[in-house]
C-alpha cells in the first residue's frame, strides 16, 4: 500500500465517530494495514461506570477548562484491535492530541490523515509520517518548555 490518501477510509472514520459518546466533540479513527485492510475501529468513549454525555451533559460539555472523562478514539481503536495486523495508516476525523500520536507511534502507524475543521472528506487532509508528527510534537514541547522560565 502507498501512502496515498484513501477517501473511503476517511469516510468511515466519520462513520465511526457517530458512534462517540461525547457531546461536544465526536471524534472517529480508522486504522489500515500495509495491505489495506481496515485492522481497527474507534471512536471516544465513555468507560462503562461513567454515564456519556450523549445521555447527560458532562461538566466539560459547559466549561472549556473541564475535562471530558472520555477514551479518545485512538486508544479505543488501539484497545479493539489488540494483536491483528501491523497498523500502517491511521484514518482521524480530528487533529490527534500529543498522547494519542505517541500510542499510534509505538503502535507502529507510518502515517497519519487527519481532517482540520470544516474540511470534507473529498479534500485531501493534512497527511502526515508518524516522524514528522513527532518531530513536531518534540518542538512545541520545546516551545513550551521555554516559555516557561
Amino acid at each position: 500500500m502507498t501512502n496515498k490518501y484513501s477517501e473511503s477510509y476517511m469516510l468511515e472514520a466519520i462513520h465511526e465517530s457517530h458512534r462517540s459518546h461525547c457531546a461536544k466533540i465526536q471524534v472517529g479513527c480508522i486504522g489500515v494495514s500495509e495491505n489495506g485492510m481496515v485492522v481497527g475501529r474507534g471512536a471516544n468513549r465513555s468507560p462503562s461506570d461513567i454515564v456519556p454525555c450523549t445521555v447527560k451533559l458532562c461538566k466539560a460539555y459547559f466549561d472549556a477548562n473541564e475535562s471530558c472523562p472520555v477514551v479518545h478514539s485512538e486508544i479505543d481503536m488501539l484497545i479493539g484491535m489488540g494483536r491483528t495486523p501491523r497498523l500502517y495508516a491511521v484514518y482521524i476525523t480530528r487533529y490527534p492530541c500529543v498522547k494519542c500520536a505517541l500510542a499510534l507511534s509505538v503502535a507502529g502507524c507510518e502515517i497519519l490523515y487527519y481532517l482540520t475543521p470544516n474540511q470534507k472528506p473529498w479534500d485531501i487532509p493534512s497527511g502526515f509520517s508518524m516522524e514528522m508528527m513527532l518531530a513536531e510534537l518534540s518542538k512545541e514541547k520545546s516551545d513550551d518548555q521555554n516559555t516557561d522560565v
